[in-house]
Parts: C-alpha cells; structure tokens; sequence
C-alpha cells in the first residue's frame, strides 16, 4: 500500500506543471508594434516560468516572474530585466518627457464585474471590468500642454485553475504613480485565472485627435505536463549581451 501511495505522489509531482498557449494581438491607430498575432508556449512549474515563442524567444524566470530571463535565438544572447509581464506597456500611455514631471489632474477609477456566459479554453468564465481616466498637463515655454488619458480593462477569470500559474500578459498599469495608487489594488483585487484580457489605451491631446492601442491576449490548450529536463535552464551556448537600442537614423 505504501509503495502504491509513493507512486502515486511521485506521479502528482512529475505532472506538476501547467503548460498553455497564450495569443496575443495587438490593434489600434496607435499600435505599440506593427505585428499580427504573437503566439506563446506558457510553461509553469512552481516558481519556474518558460514563454517562448515558435522562433524560441521569449524570456525564462526562476522566481516567480520577478526578474525576466530574455532570450534571442537569433543572436544567441540573453539579458535580464525586471517584471513578470510578456508586453511592457501599451504605447498611449507612455508619456512625453515634458509630461512626466507634469501634473496629474482628475484621476477616476472605478471598476465592476459581472456574470458572463463565454466560455475560453472550455471553462465558463467570470467577467471583471476596471476604468481609469486621467489629465497630465504641463508648461512648455509658457504654452500649455495637455493629454488625456484612458486605460479600460476586461478580464474574464475562471476559479478552476491556480492563479498562481498565471503569466501576466501586459503591464496593465498606466506607470503614472498618482494613478496606479488607485488602478492596482483593484487589478490585483480580481479572483480566479485570466483566460481572456482586453486592455484599452488612448491619449487625446488638446485639440488633436484621439490616439489608442487595444491589446487581445487569450489562453488556450491548457494541460498538465512533465516538464522536460532543463525546460527552465538558460541554453548554455547563449552569451550575456542586452539588446543595442540605436537612435533613429543612427549607422549601424
């Protein structure tokens, strides 16, 4: 009997990681890259996380998501960053220098959820929404500047899967402290697995036209699996070198 239940736990331990396919796209008149759909394998085994796509790029992680692994097949380089999530941030949120140390007006955010009767990755699902708006005005030269801003998530969940095993798909903040004071906690106060998220950025400048990126991410073909030996390990033929950033126009 004894050596029926070890068997039994070493077979529970062996299939102890989650593995899925995460899609996601990217739209809008102001896209954050001029792409079709990014597909990633998700592999999560306790504090190990494995994103790759089918060229085998991505990012490694051996804590949790905390600190990211990047690697290029391509150049067969790695570099590390910090932040769990596969996209960064959403392009109209990001601001212009003179903004960043400009001032922050009428930041309102509110959030809901609802029943939902759609159904990801064969599981019924819970719908959350969160809202936030906010001004950035500042003085260039003794003209004013302003922008508005907007982020609107949607998150369907569902309990049946770990939270735990989750791979944020985007930075869903707005990296503007007097707002994300208020936008975290309700982010982080919605339950269950995300299967499905839909993040909505858009800036309007005074007098310009609205600008916005709508980023899609899904989760599909989730199963259980046995990791293959080394799954989390960073190749041993990739050397440390962060990616070069040359400024337009710059010869290469």
């Amino acid at each position: 009997m004894l050596r029926v239940t070890l068997l039994l736990l070493l077979a529970a331990r062996l299939e102890a990681a989650t593995e899925y396919r995460l899609t996601i796209d990217i739209t809008g008149n102001l896209p954050s890259r001029a792409l079709g759909p990014s597909v990633y394998t998700v592999l999560v085994d306790g504090a190990n996380r494995r994103v790759l796509n089918e060229n085998g790029d991505g990012f490694l992680s051996n804590d949790g998501g905390r600190t990211k692994i990047h690697l290029d097949s391509k150049l067969r380089t790695w570099w590390t960053t910090r932040g769990s999530s596969i996209v960064f941030r959403l392009h109209p949120t990001t601001r212009l220098p003179v903004l960043v140390m400009g001032e922050v007006r009428d930041v309102r955010v509110v959030s809901s959820d609802e029943p939902s009767d759609e159904v990801f990755a064969d599981l019924p699902t819970h719908k959350y929404v969160v809202r936030a708006t906010y001004t950035l005005a500042a003085d260039i030269d003794g003209s004013p500047l302003s922008a508005e801003y907007g982020l609107t998530i949607f998150i369907w969940t569902s309990q049946t899967l770990d939270r735990a095993t989750a791979v944020p798909p985007a930075d869903l903040t707005s990296g503007v402290a007097e707002v994300d004071a208020k936008l975290t906690p309700r982010i982080v106060a919605i339950p269950g697995f995300p299967l499905k998220t839909v993040l909505i950025g858009t800036r309007a400048y005074a007098g310009g036209k609205p600008q916005a990126s709508i980023l899609t991410a899904t989760v599909s073909d989730i199963r259980n699996v046995t990791p293959p030996q080394g799954a989390f390990d960073r190749p041993p033929d990739y050397k440390n070198q962060a990616p070069v950033i040359r400024a337009p126009g710059a010869i290469p």
